[in-house]
């Protein structure tokens, strides 16, 4: 699933080996699932409302529309 794309590459990048120079590499994702009921705008800015959830949530995570019951990670 998406969720579980987001979720490796998250861990992968955070266990990178540049972090020790950089710091701790942190991703955020916002995960929406297209609804044929809307075009693409509405789709992006659903997207790009649970990015900035994650964000506000303590970065770090996933977030997930609700529509496949998974919520946050």
């Amino acid at each position: 699933s998406a969720t579980s794309v987001a979720n490796r590459l998250r861990e992968r990048l955070r266990s990178l080996p540049c972090s020790a120079m950089y710091g701790t590499i942190t991703v955020s994702v916002g995960l929406a699932r297209y609804r044929t009921t809307e075009d693409a705008g509405e789709l992006v800015r659903r997207a790009d409302e649970l990015l900035y959830r994650a964000k506000a949530r303590g970065r770090d995570r996933i977030e997930v529309d609700g529509l496949d019951g998974l919520g946050t990670m």
